[in-house]
């Protein structure tokens, strides 16, 4: 099972740092908890797959911009608009080695195509 605690708590962190700035719209005191759990339940919903090695930070960042930009309470769908794009965490694969054979062939074609060009001038080693 997906262990997202550290994603309640940092929405719990991000929609304090929310009110403090007493945006208009913004929740009533008593209704705080559950407007956490609905966000909460809103970014699960978004199926992202939450992994806090990848998506702490840029879940600060984007609660980060939402203080930086709203001047009204944000609803989730604008954390998720500033949410940046993972990091490319896996490396490519190497190009798989050349078949020797094919090579060959691929050379010797070459070598025809060169002399029809030029008369045999080129030299493909």
């Amino acid at each position: 099972m997906n262990d997202t605690q550290w994603l309640k708590r940092e929405i719990a962190t991000g929609l304090q740092r929310l009110l403090a700035l007493r945006l208009k719209g913004a929740p009533a005191a008593e209704t705080v908890k559950l407007v956490a759990q609905t966000w909460y339940d809103a970014l699960l919903a978004a199926n992202i797959g939450w992994d806090e090695a990848l998506d702490r930070d840029r879940l600060r960042r984007a609660f980060t911009a939402l203080t930086r930009d709203m001047t009204d309470w944000p609803q989730p769908r604008h954390l998720l608009d500033r949410l940046e794009r993972r990091p490319q965490i896996y490396r490519p694969l190497p190009e798989p080695p050349a078949d020797p054979e094919r090579v060959k062939q691929l050379k010797a074609r070459l070598r025809a195509i060169l002399r029809k060009c030029d008369g045999g001038n080129n030299n493909v080693s």
